[in-house]
């Protein structure tokens, strides 16, 4: 017989802040460049973003080596989300800037984005509803800087079996239950003043993945109490079960095993997350600890959108790591006294050919990645952009203007602030998205195989237009080759451009391979 296993902890996670902020209205609600609407995640859309969620009075940077405080604090150090998410979504709001205004320009092409409505069936929102919406806001994000009319609505489906089997649950009419969870949801997420309700049917064109709890690792024993491999157990035998914590599993293959007894085959379960098993997720913790903008990512960065995934709260700790990354890389690093300089940055230079190539393959990689919801690839495009650019001298403002709007979809509040700290008195939100230029995009370089008496040395990094004796040079000069060819008297040389390098040496000259 199994033994009974406790749940796994409950875990703690909520809907994106970044959802779409307004009701399907009787009139179109496109959004352009001219202080147009867009559903827009940052109009303090959910109460956990409104500034009185974060503690303001907490000192969240201090040096490394004195800095004793919480790990929330700690947090907070990469950078300042609590300040900065709050902060943009007051002015989203004070300036109206993703409402529709009354002067449309219909001559812009029109582009529709249309979610799965939530049921107000329940408690409230819950932890399946971020994935989609955060990923629909991106993509209505990157069409508005695109320079069309967006159409995002939001709302809820009011009808159908979930709402009546809610009412059964509670003993209270439909009417009621649905009318009150609809002031909930309206609760969590501020729409704006003259919505009303519709019943427009859409057809689903996306299917989205779902988000799984944390993995329970589960290790079986035979009636001796020795541990038994799950791939080797007989259904007729009796074994009991015991959990094992994460740091002593290791992943083999598509199986996990012990870390100490690779032979032993655990069982992996992850299931669906809801209130009856006790593993939901509660985005207010993660928003609260982690920022707005750390949820979206992660969100997105989990796996293939359509795929199912596991939450895991490891994985956002290196979301979060990165947007503090990109934040250092602009503003720089903490002072001794805590604070982050304020104002503007100062970037300068003019960029590279190296830089320029760098900037327009991340642009092309994202364009193409959220067009096509591939949205976790499309971040991993961003993060090899920001390791590249660590390694630069300089930093060009052109090169990181670009970048910061290749962000701003996914990270609209930390974009907001650094273009502002960057020198610029309006929003990001009315500039256009970056264009790829192709000629970046085509490589100068190639890699050249050098042999040396027709076997093969090495290789060096050569132009395109590399002649035959520039490409000795290089090959005398590089390390690994150069000890081939020290003392040696070379017969001829067998040049391909772009192909090989072959250097024959005379008869006469001591052993290839011997310096």
């Amino acid at each position: 017989m199994f033994t009974q296993i406790e749940p796994p902890t409950r875990l703690q996670f909520l809907p994106p802040p970044l959802p779409p902020a307004s009701l399907l209205r009787r009139r179109p609600n496109f959004s352009g460049h001219q202080r147009s609407y867009l559903s827009f995640p940052g109009r303090r859309v959910f109460n956990c973003l409104n500034a009185t969620a974060y503690d303001k009075n907490s000192n969240p940077s201090q040096e490394s080596e004195e800095f004793t405080g919480s790990v929330e604090e700690e947090v907070r150090r990469a950078y300042p989300f609590h300040e900065i998410e709050p902060k943009w979504q007051r002015y989203w709001e004070d300036n109206k800037t993703f409402r529709t205004p009354d002067d449309i320009d219909t001559s812009k092409p029109k582009f529709y984005v249309l979610d799965m409505f939530p049921y107000p069936s329940g408690a409230g929102l819950h932890v399946g509803h971020p994935l989609g919406y955060t990923a629909t806001d991106i993509l209505a994000r990157l069409k508005r800087m695109q320079g069309f009319n967006v159409l995002h609505p939001m709302g809820w489906d009011a009808f159908g079996l979930p709402a009546e089997q809610y009412a059964i649950e509670t003993g209270t009419h439909p009417k009621i239950t649905t009318l009150k969870n609809i002031d909930r949801f309206r609760s969590q997420v501020l729409y704006d003043v003259g919505i009303v309700s519709t019943k427009e049917p859409f057809q689903c064109v996306i299917n989205q993945g779902i988000i799984l709890g944390e993995v329970q690792y589960i290790a079986l024993r035979d009636s001796d109490g020795n541990l038994v491999s799950a791939d080797s157990v007989d259904e007729m035998g009796s074994f009991s079960q015991e959990s094992v914590p994460e740091d002593k599993v290791i992943k083999s293959g598509d199986s996990f095993v012990l870390k100490d007894n690779p032979n032993v085959r655990l069982i992996a379960r992850a299931h669906k997350m809801s209130k009856s098993r006790g593993n939901v997720v509660n985005p207010d913790d993660v928003v609260s600890q982690y920022g707005a903008d750390s949820l979206r990512l992660y969100e997105m960065f989990m796996g293939p959108f359509r795929d199912s995934k596991t939450w895991s709260t490891s994985g956002i700790d290196g979301v979060h790591r990165f947007l503090a990354r990109v934040w250092r890389l602009v503003v720089g690093s903490p002072s001794v006294d805590g604070k982050f300089k304020d104002g503007t940055v100062g970037l300068d230079g003019e960029p590279s050919l190296e830089q320029l190539r760098c900037l327009h393959r991340c642009i092309n990689k994202v364009t193409e990645e959220i067009e096509g919801t591939r949205f976790n690839t499309g971040i991993s495009a961003m993060m090899e952009f920001t390791n590249a650019a660590y390694k630069w001298d300089k930093l060009p403002r052109s090169i990181i203007e670009e970048f910061v709007l290749l962000l701003s979809p996914y990270a609209p509040h930390m974009a907001e602030e650094l273009w502002s700290r960057l020198g610029h008195s309006s929003s990001l939100a009315y500039e256009p998205f970056p264009k790829v230029n192709p000629a970046y995009l085509k490589e100068s370089t190639v890699v050249l195989p050098v042999q040396i008496n027709g076997k093969t040395r090495g290789t060096i990094q050569v132009e395109k237009t590399c002649t035959e004796e520039d490409a000795f040079k290089l090959a005398s000069l590089d390390s690994k080759l150069s000890k081939f060819l020290v003392g040696k008297s070379i017969k001829k040389r067998i040049f391909v451009p772009g192909k090989i390098l072959n250097i024959i040496l005379d008869a006469q000259s001591a052993k290839v391979g011997q310096p």
